[in-house]
């Protein structure tokens, strides 16, 4: 929170992030609820499933965000894991998809990320599963300061808030890798608030 607080007084105008918290003299607009997609390597036993529930990944060895580089994102994903059931085992963690895809295509451990970003990394040997409904999710935001009177700030949120409510921010389908069949996944019809 103290360094999105930062980030902001150093910007004059606004940024976007993962986090809900924020300091009170910030603003913030939910722009899109994105699902996480389970990145696994498509020899793991749960590969072959089409949705993954929260419960299977019960002790199994997981990759997510650092705790340190984002703490409410992080604990956002593990209480979202463990109000469907399952019991978090986190094995490492990163600050990037590209340290999380090495670890995944060893089979050394699962990784959680959000469909956009499977979207854009598809990676030889490693799947994509989609979480059985409700999917945990993270949410992107854009926030500036509350005294912030500047008319393009003003303008520019406008212009997000019409794009979100028109749907236009929802995330991409996973694409087809070539190696690996395409499972379905999907957006779980998850709309911002």
């Amino acid at each position: 929170m103290a360094a999105l607080a930062t980030t902001i007084n150093a910007t004059p105008l606004l940024a976007f992030c993962w986090t809900a918290q924020h300091p009170p003299e910030l603003a913030s607009l939910l722009v899109a609820r994105e699902p996480l997609v389970v990145a696994l390597a498509a020899g793991h036993p749960l590969a072959a499933s089409d949705t993954i529930d929260p419960v299977q990944l019960s002790h199994q060895p997981l990759v997510i965000v650092e705790r340190e580089v984002n703490p409410w994102l992080h604990d956002h994903f593990v209480s979202q894991l463990e109000s469907r059931g399952a019991t978090a085992t986190i094995h490492r963690e990163i600050s990037s998809l590209d340290r999380l895809l090495p670890l995944v295509l060893t089979g050394s451990a699962i990784g959680l990320t959000i469909i956009s970003a499977a979207a854009a990394r598809p990676f030889a040997g490693i799947v994509y599963r989609p979480f059985t409904d409700p999917s945990p999710y993270a949410d992107h935001r854009i926030v500036w300061r509350r005294d912030n009177a500047n008319p393009a700030v003003t303008a520019f949120i406008g212009i997000i808030r019409e794009l979100r409510d028109t749907s236009a921010c929802l995330p991409p389908e996973v694409p087809q890798a070539p190696e690996t069949p395409h499972r379905g996944i999907t957006t779980g019809g998850t709309k911002p608030d």
